[in-house]
């Protein structure tokens, strides 16, 4: 990202230098010309910055009873107050509103610039899992904050969040959470934790790759007005391709108030995304840290070439992936791999609680995971299938094709999930003329 953060910040000192340049009377070859600006930059100067008419009360913790603080204008592009979403809206602005000019060329759509376009989204989804790896590492959160100190050390929540040496940032329902943490002023250093942005970003990715309808991002205009009203759009409109019907689409749960004050006078339908119990949600219970994309589902789902009928969702590394050895895949070489697994007689360890866990958490808890495995009376065929993998161009028996199915459920419990939202499926699929009912997750074998 720091290319195109040191282009943003161009941006800012171009407009800096712009205004700099028109405030000095000795650059002017009329002085009525300097007067006019200067009556004017003041003026505004004084709605910007000195008129503080909208307030919230601050809260460090969730037992905060708060301070009540006042901002101004100018406020609203940086302060405390919902700097969270500030921060996720500078970086859509990057994405989705100059970043989709990268896909023209003299307002020529180019088709074949897409799958750039989708790859460093899947990319910068996977540094946003990264940088929430500060609500279990302190070694990185402090690092941080040393940086940020001389811009917002005086900031309501700051030294608690300094002097703090425990976990934060976990939501209520998780066992790690601690009601004292300074969760809320954690929440503020970063762009819409917990998913809410990079949810964001792969919706509207889904929505681009399965061809669906037309996108108009309404993420950075959240509050259409009128002299007396609002109204609170979803984050996306689509405009379908086979039913010409405008869809909503609001990403997040509990937002049900929110979409009926927007149907009801626009008569646009708006579909709810579940992002609590989406795939690419999945913190491991071992570590506290996000499982992200992994390699093949990236360069898979950036693949806009190929037509595919119907969305991938779970993808069973043992018997699919071809990037690793069955070795490799089996000692815990790629960090994207996921082992979930109900606790069973051959499988009574701690993390069989049929949750999504890192694979390579699993190993370094108890190693004798790796021996379940080799050991298995199953265990030949996958050396078969791993066989077909390594050697790419190889066409596949059609009489073996049932036993590598047979595997890929035995061998289940190790996989990795593509970008997949039921809901969307279904207008996918109404695009196809296929009406069937949509699954919201594949089962575990």
């Amino acid at each position: 990202m720091k290319s195109l953060f040191e282009k943003l910040n161009l941006l800012s000192t171009h407009l800096t230098v712009l205004d700099k340049t028109f405030r000095k009377k000795s650059n002017y070859s009329t002085e009525n010309d300097y007067k006019i600006y200067k009556e004017n930059v003041n003026e505004f100067e004084r709605l910007v910055k000195n008129d503080k008419l909208k307030y919230n009360i601050m809260k460090v913790d969730d037992s905060d009873e708060g301070e009540k603080i006042h901002y101004s204008f100018a406020e609203e592009i940086y302060s405390q107050n919902d700097r969270q979403m500030k921060l996720a809206d500078a970086l859509e602005y990057l994405l989705f509103s100059r970043g989709v000019y990268y896909l023209f060329q003299s307002n020529r759509f180019q088709k074949e610039r897409v799958s750039k376009f989708i790859e460093l989204n899947l990319r910068f989804v996977n540094m946003l899992m990264i940088y929430e790896t500060l609500t279990v590492d302190q070694k990185l959160r402090k690092a941080l904050l040393s940086k940020l100190k001389p811009y917002i050390k005086n900031e309501r929540g700051f030294s608690r969040l300094s002097k703090w040496k425990d976990v934060v940032g976990f939501p209520v329902t998780d066992k790690r959470y601690k009601k004292n943490a300074p969760n809320l002023y954690f929440d503020s250093l970063l762009p819409k934790t917990a998913g809410g942005l990079w949810h964001e970003i792969l919706v509207y990715c889904f929505i681009l790759k399965y061809d669906i309808g037309y996108i108009f991002p309404m993420l950075l205009t959240q509050k259409p007005i009128s002299l007396r009203n609002k109204l609170s759009p979803p984050d996306l409109i689509v405009l379908h391709h086979k039913t010409l019907r405008y869809y909503g689409i609001e990403i997040g749960n509990l937002k049900e108030r929110q979409s009926g004050g927007f149907m009801a006078p626009s008569g646009i339908p708006v579909i709810p995304i579940d992002t609590r119990n989406a795939r690419m949600s999945d913190r491991c219970p071992s570590c506290g840290k996000w499982i992200g994309i992994c390699t093949k589902v990236i360069m898979e789902f950036s693949e806009t070439e190929v037509d595919i009928s119907r969305p991938a969702n779970e993808i069973r590394c043992l018997t699919d992936c071809e990037l690793f050895s069955l070795r490799d895949k089996i000692d815990g070489k790629c960090p994207y791999m996921k082992f979930k697994h109900k606790k069973q007689n051959r499988w009574n360890y701690k993390f069989a609680d049929n949750k999504h866990h890192h694979y390579k958490c699993c190993l370094s808890i108890n190693s004798n995971v790796r021996s379940q495995i080799t050991k298995s009376k199953n265990f030949k065929q996958l050396t078969k299938i791993d066989s077909y993998l390594r050697k790419k161009h190889d066409t596949i028996s059609p009489e073996f094709l049932p036993v590598i199915e047979k595997t890929r459920k035995q061998f289940s419990f190790i996989k990795t999930h593509s970008i997949y939202y039921p809901e969307l499926v279904s207008l996918h699929r109404l695009n196809r003329g296929n009406y069937e009912q949509v699954e919201e997750t594949e089962s575990d074998e």
